[in-house]
């Protein structure tokens, strides 16, 4: 790295003035996960003016202005940080600040820019506000609380999670990543966010960290709801209005998701949460449920369902059930009732005609499914239905 300075005495104030000039390679950047350094090669050239001023009364200040030409860097980081060598991408990049923290603002080519608020304390480096604003004509505001606020370009989640999950792991939630401390607060805006098989429009989600958990919020076209992911106990899901339809692809190489239970040889509840759910609206592979609910607990090998309930508004069913997978057992079991005020009205809502007209429907079945074993596994299932 190439460094001049000069400096000049005045009646008020001492300035330094220092010209930084370099070629490095972002790859080797301390601080950038593994996963982000490994998509990453070729060198960025950059240079620097900062302007410091040490007055002889009052705290000092500083006055930073860098450019860099990241032409030469190829980056295999999911859109839109995915770039070609040779693609010209200007950076610049200005800070405002002094011995308390900064401000720190800029662009990236010409459609990104980014504004943020940085402090300095108890030996940490704290982003506390920050946006980030693509198709943006001018720098964007700072959010009023502390945030991040993103507003970017169609994103792929799937490979976006791979990516960060190593970070988010290591921070835990708790918004530090080694010597940073960053907002806990995210807010993120997408006309389309690729994720579980489905492309979801127009999203708005945020995740807040709260006393005992997150809370993540969802509201876009085709989801309105909470999650409230706990630290401890179950999860809870409040969902206004659910429309899932995934769409996996059977090709692991190929762009769209695969359904990640099928690729699996075997399943194991260990690592799933328990959850709580109740949507009042959802519509599933597309068909209508209407009301769903269903609390779902892990005890080890074993997910259990209890407050199993679909309400359709023509009908009604409930159910409890339990799915057991581990070295020497895999068993599946479900019972619950199906009742209706007329079976010809519940039968036409999903699609099915029937000669029976006018009767109610009441019916209870217990199990629907009971699989002893792995070798069972492939013969007809137990099964029971009282009329």
């Amino acid at each position: 790295m190439a460094v001049n300075f000069t400096t000049q005495e005045g009646k008020s104030d001492y300035k330094v003035n220092v010209g930084l000039k370099a070629d490095w390679l972002p790859a080797k950047f301390p601080g950038i996960p593994q996963e982000a350094s490994d998509a990453l090669s070729g060198s960025a050239p950059w240079q620097s003016q900062v302007a410091i001023v040490l007055p002889h009364q009052g705290a000092a200040s500083y006055d930073i202005g860098l450019d860099a030409d990241l032409r030469k860097v190829s980056s295999y980081l999911p859109s839109p940080l995915d770039k070609p060598a040779g693609e010209p991408l200007p950076l610049s990049v200005k800070v405002k600040g002094g011995l308390n923290g900064f401000m720190l603002t800029g662009s990236a080519g010409k459609q990104n820019r980014f504004n943020s608020e940085w402090i300095f304390a108890k030996k940490q480096v704290t982003l506390a506000r920050a946006a980030w604003q693509t198709d943006a004509g001018a720098t964007p505001p700072l959010p009023g609380s502390p945030s991040l606020t993103l507003n970017l370009p169609p994103l792929d989640g799937e490979k976006w999670l791979a990516l960060l999950a190593p970070a988010i792991k290591q921070g835990g939630g708790s918004g530090q990543v080694g010597g940073f401390n960053f907002p806990t607060t995210v807010a993120l805006k997408t006309p389309q966010l690729m994720l579980g098989g489905q492309a979801w429009h127009k999203l708005q989600l945020t995740a807040e960290k709260q006393l005992g958990g997150t809370l993540v919020s969802a509201k876009g076209d085709e989801v309105d709801g909470n999650l409230r992911i706990a630290d401890r106990g179950p999860w809870r899901a409040d969902i206004n209005y659910l429309y899932y339809n995934p769409q996996f692809s059977t090709d692991k190489n190929g762009p769209a998701a695969t359904n990640p239970l099928a690729a699996a040889e075997k399943v194991s509840f260990r690592d799933w949460p328990s959850l709580m759910l109740r949507c009042k609206s959802c519509w599933v592979m597309g068909q209508n449920l209407g009301k769903v609910e269903a609390d779902l607990a892990n005890q080890g090998d074993t997910l259990t369902l209890d407050h199993g309930l679909i309400d359709t508004g023509k009908g009604r069913m409930t159910a409890s059930g339990l799915w057991k997978q581990n070295a020497q057992e895999e068993r599946s079991s479900l019972k619950g009732k199906l009742l209706g005020s007329k079976i010809d009205e519940t039968a036409a809502f999903f699609g099915i005609t029937t000669p029976a007209e006018g009767r109610a429907l009441r019916c209870r079945f217990r199990p629907l499914l009971a699989w002893p074993t792995v070798e069972a596994a492939g013969r007809h299932p137990q099964r029971r239905v009282d009329d």
